[in-house]
């Protein structure tokens, strides 16, 4: 079934792509909506793209807003946003259904808009459900053999059940983005828990920003009507519209989402930085993680946990605080507070959370308990390069 979707992606569009050469100009940036919603945020997703059309008529003429939507009850299709119009591109051809999350099909699909729309520059919005850098075990999936992984979720066919879904995990989509033949201005997740150092480090070689939350993001989505001009800057102005923008949304409970962004070309370094204050928080016998900022877990373990206000609390009369912040802020150009999240489906109020202790952006720290809870997350790290950046994993 898969194979023959993509003769009918590629092989049946190769004319059409001829004819239609000429016609198409290298626009100033291309911004791609990948849309992996063949789940519960279905309902969602066009809602959202009705608000890329109304400011898309106000975007300049020489950019394009592209999205690749996967929604229950239809096949992947390709629409073009533009002057308050949506165009399905009747060129991307496919007449049965795939799975959005599938690393081959998801580097298939964006390797033919970014041909399909040529730009100088791209951007990606990472549409969908995530749980930042967790490999998941999910008892349906492992017994159907499809595990549940760290982006997306998607049946693949049609049935909103949870049986059969499948993720992709970060290491994978890294890999995917890293084989594509552009660079991304920035990526933007308009996902749950996407913004942890983890994550970001992986994807460190193929975007210039990683913009995201590290908490869960309100179900109905990003405000689009409001940050889809932002995508087309390359000043600041880029990062801290989407950044506000989002933040400043008040959903039910009135939660605002807690962002930030993430600068990659300091991340290497900030690793370095880092390599003292992990392992000592690693080494600690008991880390009192008791009040303390997080965004995944439950009081008791928390896996996401913020990464200055955990290490501002051990380590924050030490010189090394110092200096790690430093490089902190350096790797997290801008981010904005928020003193109410939601963390497992639950709200969680926090007001204690002031700008000194925020730091917008998860870690995982290894301790005793994952194991002794039964997650095996101790071992799952070890599959993500931030662990070894920092000495964890030993100097090899």
């Amino acid at each position: 079934m898969y194979i023959a979707c993509l003769l009918l992606i590629f092989f049946s569009c190769s004319k059409d792509e001829e004819e239609n050469q000429e016609e198409n100009t290298i626009a100033e940036r291309t911004v791609i909506v990948y849309m992996a919603a063949e789940n519960n945020l279905s309902s969602y997703a066009n809602s959202d793209i009705s608000e890329m059309l109304k400011v898309s008529g106000s975007l300049p003429q020489s950019v394009n807003l592209v999205a690749f939507v996967d929604l229950l009850g239809s096949n992947p299709y390709v629409v073009s946003i533009k002057n308050g119009v949506k165009t399905v591109d009747e060129n991307f051809h496919c007449q049965e259904d795939f799975y959005s999350c599938d690393p081959e099909k998801m580097k298939e699909t964006l390797e033919w808009i970014i041909n399909r729309y040529p730009a100088n520059s791209y951007g990606l919005v990472l549409w969908g459900h995530a749980s930042g850098w967790l490999v998941e075990n999910d008892t349906i999936a492992n017994y159907l053999n499809k595990p549940q992984r760290a982006y997306g979720v998607d049946t693949g066919n049609d049935i909103n059940n949870g049986m059969g879904t499948k993720w992709i995990n970060i290491p994978s989509l890294a890999n995917v983005l890293e084989n594509l033949p552009v660079h991304f201005r920035f990526i933007f997740a308009d996902c749950c828990n996407f913004q942890c150092i983890e994550v970001a480090y992986e994807l460190r070689h193929v975007a210039d920003y990683i913009i995201a939350s590290p908490a869960e993001t309100p179900i109905i989505g990003a405000p689009y009507d409001i940050i889809t001009p932002y995508f087309y800057k390359d000043d600041a102005s880029l990062y801290k519209g989407i950044v506000d923008g989002c933040n400043v949304q008040v959903v039910n409970y009135e939660d605002r989402v807690p962002m930030s962004v993430i600068k990659t070309d300091e991340l290497e370094s900030f690793a370095a930085a880092s390599k003292d204050v992990m392992m000592r928080l690693t080494e600690a016998e008991a880390l009192n993680t008791d009040g303390i900022i997080y965004y995944r877990g439950n009081s008791s373990v928390k896996v996401l946990i913020d990464m200055n206000d955990i290490i501002r609390r051990h380590i924050g009369d030490d010189e090394a605080y110092l200096s790690w912040k430093e490089s902190f802020d350096k790797a997290v150009p801008y981010k904005a507070l928020s003193k109410k999240w939601l963390t497992e489906g639950f709200v969680k109020f926090d007001f204690s959370v002031t700008d000194e202790r925020f730091g917008g952006v998860g870690v995982f720290v290894p301790q005793t308990i994952y194991d002794q809870k039964g997650y095996n997350y101790n071992k799952k790290i070890r599959q993500l390069q931030w662990y070894y950046a920092t000495g964890l994993g030993g100097e090899n």
